[in-house]
C-alpha cells in the first residue's frame, strides 16, 4: 500500500504528488529530472 507524505493537505497537491510520481516511475529515463517533471506538470 502506499503512503501519502504528511505535506499534502489538499486534494491539488496530492493529484500533483500522484502525476509526478507517475512520471517519474513510467517515463525515468527520460524524467530524472525533477525541473522537467515540473515543467511537463505544466504543460499537463
Amino acid at each position: 500500500m502506499y503512503v501519502i507524505p504528511k505535506k499534502i493537505k489538499s486534494y491539488k497537491s496530492l493529484m500533483v504528488h500522484c502525476f509526478e510520481n507517475n512520471i517519474k516511475i513510467f517515463t525515468l529515463q527520460y524524467m530524472n529530472n525533477r525541473q522537467l517533471a515540473d515543467l511537463r506538470l505544466r504543460i499537463w
